[in-house]
């Protein structure tokens, strides 16, 4: 990220950011679970900013957060626990 950022301690903050998310809403332990969620939260987040502006498309990437973790807790492909 320095060659498209300036360098600082918090160069990598945003994309790690999104990461952590992409792997919350997958399922932790679940790489498909993980390339689903990453998919998801891609088009999401393309679309959104797109058609109705990149603040809005952050809301609807939160939104779609907090809904699959509500329905699923355990994340889109994670294992539930017993």
């Amino acid at each position: 990220m320095a060659p498209v950022f300036s360098v600082s301690p918090f160069v990598g903050t945003a994309p790690m950011l999104k990461a952590f998310i992409v792997v919350i809403l997958g399922g932790l332990g679940s790489v498909p679970g993980a390339l689903l969620g990453g998919l998801l939260l891609g088009m999401i987040e393309s679309y959104g900013a797109t058609f109705l502006g990149s603040v809005v498309a952050d809301m609807l990437e939160l939104g779609l957060v907090i809904a699959i973790l509500l329905v699923r807790p355990s994340g889109l492909m994670g294992k539930k626990e017993a």
